[in-house]
């Protein structure tokens, strides 16, 4: 199988694999990237995705675009060094998730910190009755995944499902940390993250808490107005710990107002 590229990668992007150091078969992934060999022809470049291992010739990394969403997403937030943004580009892993896979089970334990590159995920748990708890929801430019699980080493209480087809970046959570300690800036962006998240997490507990049914509605669409089409609206009743029936009753009343 062969693939056409008009221009040739940059040599910066470029990755030369000494004998004995590793056997890359062509299209296999390794961490975030896939190693194809470049064959040069009149007007561009061929990839040889056929070809098998790789020893003593140069061999580029063509990288997944969807890492390109998050790189786009650091530079709008910190100013990094090409070295820093090399780093944390090599600690990255891109997974695909189908539409209702999970990213998490409940009894798993959760050991990535996880950026939402495309679509969007929920996060939830099952009562003993079958019954879904929604917990919350994360889209494009957003993190998601289960701290508790992460920093205790104990299996999740919740799943984490793809409401449609997603991609996600993932870092392993020591080297991630690693980044932090490394890159300040990437620290700093991080622990804003988490500060804002906390607070979040205090006002969701007083919408459950004290917010009546339209209130509550009124809150959800502050927060997630620019998506809230995207979701079922079963879904959005049991984020809103209400049923499917009131939510149509408030979203009615909801219209009249308006």
């Amino acid at each position: 199988m062969l693939i056409f590229f008009k221009e040739r990668p940059r040599m910066e992007d470029a990755l030369f694999v000494r004998e004995g150091e590793h056997k890359i078969n062509a299209g296999q992934s390794y961490a975030h990237r896939r190693y194809y060999i470049l064959v040069p022809v009149a007007g561009g470049v061929v990839v040889d995705l056929a070809s098998c291992s790789c020893f003593l010739i140069p061999v580029f990394a063509i990288f997944d675009p969807m890492y390109d969403v998050f790189q786009q997403y650091l530079d709008g937030k910190i100013s990094l060094t090409s070295e820093e943004a090399s780093s944390i580009r090599e600690c990255a892993i891109i997974k695909r998730i189908r539409k209702r896979q999970y990213l998490l089970q409940e009894g798993d334990v959760w050991r990535y910190d996880a950026f939402i590159a495309k679509g969007c995920l929920r996060t939830y748990s099952i009562d003993e009755a079958g019954i879904e708890h929604i917990i919350g929801f994360g889209i494009e430019n957003w993190w998601i995944g289960d701290r508790e699980s992460l920093l205790s080493g104990q299996p999740s209480r919740f799943n984490i499902d793809a409401v449609e087809d997603s991609e996600v970046i993932l870092f392993t959570h020591a080297n991630f940390e690693q980044l932090c300690m490394t890159i300040p800036a990437f620290g700093q962006l991080i622990n804003q993250i988490l500060q804002r998240s906390f607070i979040a997490s205090q006002n969701r507990i007083q919408a459950a808490l004290s917010y009546t049914a339209e209130e509550k509605y009124r809150a959800f669409l502050d927060k997630y107005f620019a998506f809230a089409n995207r979701l079922p609206q079963n879904m959005i009743a049991s984020y809103l710990g209400i049923t499917p029936e009131t939510l149509s009753r408030v979203r009615k009343n909801a219209s009249k107002k308006s």
